[in-house]
């Protein structure tokens, strides 16, 4: 009983006496047609009041045992249901997960509102392959639980098992907008946009992992990630014609990794399309002082080609060898630009110095012996060949790896590069293998 019940109850006491006070007067009860008794108005009142408190500690005391009672069911069934998902749980973990499956949804019906038993009974589903029960389950907890980590991610789950890239795209766009911090939400993201060749959204997410990126070759790495995606891009923009917007997507390809090849080499094709030569050449020509790539001086042999300006051929290779002479495909590149020309002499020239830095080349073996034949030396010709038919002879005569294809020029019971012991003999029929020693 509350301070306020206790003092209504003094107030009315009080009241009743000082009433009882003023009107001294008995009033009489009748027992029975014959019984009489005279009372005072005090002790009358003073009854009424005694009973009318004892009526009410009787209904309160009747509407608490009732609360009481009420609360004692829900308690009782909570810890019934708090029971079963323990075991649930512990079915669960133990892999007696058919188990589970009945006791987790007594849970759910008697109470729909838990995401636990609903993510238990879709992974239950998922690894039974029932991916539409699993879908099923993981949808009404996320629903429940629409930011729940561990409810997005067992969704997630259940889209990647069933291929369902759209869907899986969607749900982890809604963990990373959870947590915007965790790489592995935005690289799965990526990966999934890269997956879909949805390459400008890929380009939207990987600006968003670089700033978080540590250390220099992993920063590297993802820089030539964002190329690559500016680069697809590219090739899409190029596709439908846009090809401005392709050469702003190329230079930030570019930018992001300036050693990018393909990137230099498409930033040409698309000037040259807009019929911008000069600075088709000037694109390929910077790539190739970024690069190195002598594919790029390919390109630009091919343009002083189809303008029949062949001179600027062999300029641009003697350039290129004025400044890196000890490399032997440059030499290579300008003896076969020779070749074309019909200045063997030349040719011969710039082959004999390739091979002097490259000697175990057989391809310059029997491009030399080529030209000595046309020069009608047909001995040094057969001496170049036979060169180039022992080196090809010494490649084919090796041990190899029957796992991973490697290949040794001497006999080892174990192989070096993969630790597998299925070491083959001679095969006549594989090529371009490495090797080992």
């Amino acid at each position: 009983m509350s301070f306020g019940h206790i003092l209504l109850f003094g107030v009315l006491l009080i009241s009743t006496l000082l009433f009882s006070l003023l009107n001294p007067t008995k009033i009489p009860i009748h027992l029975s047609s014959s019984t009489q008794i005279e009372l005072p108005l005090i002790i009358i009142l003073l009854l009424t009041f005694l009973f009318g408190v004892a009526l009410a500690f009787i209904l309160n005391l009747i509407s608490n045992s009732k609360t009481r009672f009420t609360l004692f069911l829900k308690y009782h069934q909570r810890d019934q249901l708090h029971k079963a998902l323990i075991k649930g749980l512990e079915y669960y973990c133990s892999d007696r997960q058919i188990k589970a499956i009945p006791l987790l949804k007594k849970v759910l019906e008697k109470d729909s509102s838990k995401t636990t038993p609903l993510t238990l009974l879709g992974n239950i589903y998922r690894s039974q392959k029932k991916f539409e029960k699993a879908v099923y389950y993981h949808e009404k907890a996320k629903a429940l639980a629409p930011k729940d980590k561990f409810v997005l991610k067992n969704l997630e789950e259940d889209y990647k098992a069933t291929k369902n890239l759209s869907c899986q795209k969607e749900v982890v766009k809604e963990l990373t907008i959870q947590d915007n911090n965790n790489l592995d939400n935005l690289m799965r993201l990526r990966e999934l946009h890269s997956e879909s060749e949805n390459w400008n959204d890929a380009i939207d997410v990987q600006k968003q992992i670089i700033p978080k990126i540590k250390g220099p070759d992993k920063l590297k790495e993802e820089k030539r990630r964002a190329s690559i995606f500016y680069h697809e891009s590219a090739l899409e923009a190029i596709d439908n014609d846009f090809l401005q917007t392709a050469i702003q997507k190329l230079k930030k390809s570019i930018k992001a990794d300036s050693k990018f090849t393909a990137s230099h080499m498409l930033a040409g094709e698309a000037y040259l399309k807009l019929g911008h030569e000069k600075k088709a050449l000037t694109a390929w020509k910077l790539g190739y002082q970024q690069t190195e790539e002598p594919l790029l001086l390919k390109r630009i042999d091919k343009f002083y080609i189809d303008q029949n300006r062949p001179k600027e051929v062999i300029k641009l290779y003697q350039d290129a060898i004025n400044k890196k002479p000890n490399t032997p495909v440059l030499h290579f590149l300008l003896g076969e630009a020779y070749i074309r020309f019909e200045m063997f002499d030349d040719a011969m020239i710039e082959f004999q110095k390739a091979y002097t830095y490259n000697p175990d080349s057989i391809a310059l073996n029997l491009l030399i012996g080529k030209m000595y034949e046309k020069k009608d030396d047909f001995l040094s010709a057969s001496r170049e060949y036979h060169k180039a038919f022992q080196k090809e002879l010494s490649a084919v005569l090796k041990v190899s790896c029957g796992k991973c294809g490697y290949q040794t020029s001497k006999w080892v019971g174990r192989c070096p590069n993969c630790k597998d012991w299925d070491i083959k003999s001679f095969d006549i029929n594989k090529t371009g293998q490495n090797l080992l020693s």
